[in-house]
């Protein structure tokens, strides 16, 4: 269960990233997968049993990265 949600947040990320590029990171279709995005990594810690307070501070750290890789 865990490996397939994080394929699927990989495919989630890649699909933001290629939308954000294509149509702005302010468009509301970038927003809604980043949403998505935001829950299949909350399901994932979830299942790690990873504390919230942690999970949202891992999940800032990643909008972080994915900002700086565009």
């Amino acid at each position: 269960m865990i490996l397939k949600l994080s394929v699927d947040i990989e495919k989630k990320r890649m699909e933001m990233i290629n939308v954000g590029m294509s149509k702005g990171f302010t468009n509301e279709e970038t927003i809604k997968i980043s949403q998505e995005l935001d829950d299949l990594i909350n399901r994932s810690m979830q299942l790690q049993n990873i504390p919230y307070e942690k999970r949202e501070t891992q999940r800032k750290a990643s909008q972080t990265r994915e900002l700086n890789f565009i």
